[in-house]
This record gives structure tokens, sequence and C-alpha cells, in this order.
């Protein structure tokens, strides 16, 4: 929405509780920062309310019981929307009390109930509260609801969990010393491999260029490579680069051959088809003598 005339702020201001006319300038006709200014003051705040929206947003936040306040923050790695079934997963609570907890976080506009789950009141509110949890409990929670929430054919909330779980450089002190480290990365090299030939069927096909690279964070073993890389020469292929396809067929190939394991049959028609168009490689220069 554009910002408001003075007129409409006093009006909304008046509508959604008190806010004086410092705190009406300093929205500067935001309507979201009016009614969190408004809604600040009547819980209580303070009258020295911070100055920025997030910061508003935060005081709300720590005026809410430690509970209620943690499930807010725990549902938020889901995303905007999630359903009670994932809020009663990642809070480790009793199913009546989160259906309680959730109930209160909506009538006090936190949270908008939808047909089957929530959906956090607005995109702010989602990110404040995601931004409370430390590193390490973001990444044990993506891991978890990627273990236990996300629906097995969800190919692409996989991938996004998986890799907030183990992709980030603090995955090593996260999960040191983790039995699980090994399995989530193994999970989440195949995640991003499924996801990205998602992505490419419905010929979005940056996207899936994007999320196969992201598997080599997780290819600790050169056969691993080969996977990404004939993935990679696919989508390019698809995509219409063929010699950019070319090249990464090859490098598949030889990362299998290298982890001595043949090459995939699959891999070998995708080969002769990019040779029937491209010209010989020059003499010495590791063209189609090499399959």
């Amino acid at each position: 929405m554009e910002a408001l005339d003075e007129t409409d702020a006093q009006t909304l201001a008046g509508i959604a509780g008190r806010v004086d006319s410092t705190g009406i300038e300093r929205a500067e006709g935001n309507p979201l920062f009016i009614i969190e200014l408004a809604r600040a003051r009547h819980i209580g705040i303070a009258d020295e309310v911070p100055i920025t929206l997030k910061e508003i947003i935060g005081a709300r936040l720590d005026e809410l019981p430690h509970q209620d306040r943690e499930l807010l923050q725990r549902v938020a790695v889901v995303g905007e929307q999630f359903t009670a079934r994932d809020a009663i997963l990642l809070s480790g609570r009793k199913s009546a009390d989160v259906l309680s907890a959730l109930q209160r976080l909506s009538e006090l506009l936190y949270l908008r109930p939808l047909p089957g789950g929530q959906r956090f009141h607005h995109a702010l509110v989602h990110d404040v509260a995601y931004a409370r949890l430390t590193t390490a409990e973001r990444m044990r929670l993506h891991a978890q609801y990627a273990r236990h929430g996300v629906p097995p054919d969800d190919a692409q909330a996989l991938a996004y969990h998986l890799w907030d779980a183990v992709g980030p450089q603090d995955a090593e002190w996260v999960w040191e010393g983790s039995e699980e480290l090994s399995d989530l990365r193994l999970r989440a090299l195949d995640a991003q491999l499924a996801s990205a030939r998602r992505y490419a069927d419905r010929f979005a096909y940056e996207h899936a260029l994007e999320v196969s690279r992201r598997a080599f964070r997780f290819a600790t073993k050169t056969a691993d490579v080969g996977r990404v890389e004939q993935t990679i020469g696919s989508i390019l292929a698809a995509k219409g680069e063929a010699n950019e396809a070319w090249e990464h067929y090859l490098r598949s190939r030889e990362s299998y051959l290298d982890a001595g394991i043949e090459p995939p049959p699959d891999l070998y028609p995708s080969l002769l088809e990019f040779r029937v168009y491209m010209p010989p490689a020059p003499a010495g220069g590791g063209g189609i003598g090499r399959i």
C-alpha cells in the first residue's frame, strides 16, 4: 500500500487504538507501522517506543509469555504459513497446550487462522520471530522438520529445509560430533538434485541450476560430484545450451571413472545425442574420442 495521508493515518490510528501525534509522524503513513504502534501501546509497552517497525514487533513479542513466544519462533521455521501439526511437532508440547496457544496468538493478532492452518499476521512478524532463534536452534529445527514434517513427495520443501539445516558454513560447529551430520548431508544432496529436476520439469531452469549447484556443498565423494555434474548437464541441455551441457556431461563421466564406478547407462545417450549436433573437438582437446 502507498503511504496514508495525515487524515487517513489519524483515522486508522483511531480504529487500531491509541497512537499519539508523534507516533503517527514516526510511522510516516505506513499502515502496518501505525497498527503495530497501536498494538504496542495497547498492551502497555513503555512510552519510549522503539523507532523501527521491526523493533516494535520485537517489543510486542517480548511481552508474550515465554512459551507463547517460543512457539512463534519455532513455528517460523516452517514459513509464513503452517499447520497445528507443525506447531505441535516443533514445540514438543502437548496438543491441547499448543492449540490453546495458537488461539491466544490469533486473538492477539500475531497469527491469522486459515482453512487447515495458521498464517503469521504479516511477513515482518514472521521474520522477526525467526530471527530470534539462535543459529543452532534454526539448523536443528530445520533438520527436525525435514525429517518429520515435510511430505516425502515435496522435493522443493525438503531441499529448502535440509539446506538450512546443514548447508551454511556454521553447520560444521553446530553439528560437530553428531552422527546425524553425514546422513543429513546425504539426504540434502538427494533433495537438492530432486528439487532441481522438478524445477527443470516446469521450465524454471535458472532455479534448477541454482539448486543443483548447491548440491556440490554435499558432494563429499567423487561419485557424488558425478551425479551433480550430470544433473547440471541435463538442465543445460533442456535449456538449449549444448556446449555447456556437453562440458558437464564429460565432467560427470570423468568423476564416475575417477571413483572407479562405471558411468550410469543414461549418461551415454546424452553424450551421444550432443555429439550429433556438435563439431568434433580439436585434436588433443578431449572430445568424443575419450568416450
